[in-house]
């Protein structure tokens, strides 16, 4: 290959052709700084359009997240109310199977019985049939929690993440082996003992019922002016 240049010409022979030197410079200054220009033009975009992306998925992201907090919301309420009625129909299977209670005493003033502490978690237990020759424990009238089960009936059937693996902190908190609601608290459970069918003592209402059980829900309290539209009911739809 040879290369030539005129001075005078401003050419250059490459190969036996002469080809003019600003045909050989296919980027001249001129346009070379547009490209620079253009470029950084493009950035500029490009972060602008970022930016927008970044305020969109926020705005989505604010849009949605109430939403999902209220579907989590839902789907606890939807389990306490699910484990009241079982609760509830376990007992009334309990009652079928055995004519009376667990650990029911006729001889106690009380017809009308909340079991809770110990007797709650004993009563858990015997429920689902795993204390049929277990510890003794003080029960109203001096009664106590041994073998109230002898038939091994399983009446209340549970998920393993329902049960407390550990003690609970707080008000009413459950106790390691009890059933807790979905905010960690154990269910509150009264029985009616006399069988007339009227509980006067569930959650500050009058019941027409043998059995009720509730669920403090997000109150995780009681309140006695009965404004505890938290809590979470057997006895009501809603």
């Amino acid at each position: 290959m040879t290369w030539k240049m005129k001075e005078s010409g401003q050419q250059s022979e490459i190969g036996g052709r002469q080809v003019a030197i600003h045909q050989l410079c296919r980027f001249p200054v001129s346009g070379f700084k547009f490209q620079v220009s253009d470029f950084r033009f493009r950035i500029a975009f490009t972060l602008i359009e970022l930016l927008v992306v970044i305020a969109i998925i926020a705005l989505l992201a604010g849009l949605l997240f109430p939403a999902i907090m209220s579907g989590i919301k839902s789907s606890k309420v939807a389990r306490a109310r699910s484990e009241c009625k079982l609760i509830e129909q376990a007992m009334q299977a309990y009652l079928a199977e055995y004519g009376k209670f667990p650990k029911q005493d006729d001889t106690a003033d009380n017809k009308d019985y909340t079991l809770e502490d110990t007797d709650y978690s004993m009563l858990i237990a015997t429920l689902r049939g795993t204390n049929t020759a277990g510890t003794v424990d003080n029960f109203v009238g001096g009664g106590s929690w041994q073998n109230q089960n002898p038939r091994s009936r399983v009446f209340l059937v549970l998920s393993d993440s329902s049960i407390v693996t550990n003690n609970l902190t707080g008000t009413d908190a459950a106790q390691s082996g009890q059933l807790a609601d979905p905010w960690g608290h154990r269910y509150h459970v009264v029985a009616n003992w006399s069988m007339n069918g009227l509980i006067n003592s569930a959650d500050n209402e009058q019941v027409t019922n043998t059995v009720a059980v509730w669920s403090w829900g997000t109150d995780a309290s009681c309140q006695p002016d009965n404004k505890n539209k938290a809590h979470i009911r057997s006895w009501r739809a809603k």
